[in-house]
């Protein structure tokens, strides 16, 4: 999933919140997250709307090593989670289907754990 780090400088409670292009829609799009103050957890962020997101395993980054079902659903499945934050500005977020522009950054790690989930089943 690819997102603006400057998203994160603002609070919002169950929110639109801005993705530039996830896994589940390369097209920009909005859902539903938290990053409240006060919340050691937070921020969530997740490929779908939070409450959905719990349920599929589509909960990408909570913090504070917060467990239940936010965690058991996704960390199982996918070996654990890798989150990775650019230091650098870029002047615009490359066409998702240009990996190498993003240096196998995150939405390529989780496309690769997305194609391992579905050979296991």
């Amino acid at each position: 999933m690819v997102m603006d780090r400057s998203v994160l400088s603002s609070n919002f409670e169950n929110s639109p919140t801005q993705i530039v292009s996830s896994y589940l829609n390369p097209a920009p799009h909005t859902h539903l997250m938290y990053n409240r103050t006060g919340f050691p957890e937070d921020p969530w962020l997740s490929a779908l709307d939070h409450a959905d997101a719990i349920g599929s395993g589509n909960i990408l980054y909570g913090e504070d090593s917060f467990g239940g079902a936010h965690a058991l659903n996704v960390l199982p499945v996918y070996n654990g989670a890798n989150v990775f934050i650019r230091n650098s500005a870029i002047a615009a977020v490359p066409e998702p289907s240009s990996l190498a522009a993003l240096g196998m950054g995150t939405l390529g790690l989780i496309m690769h754990c997305r194609q391992k989930r579905k050979q296991a089943k």
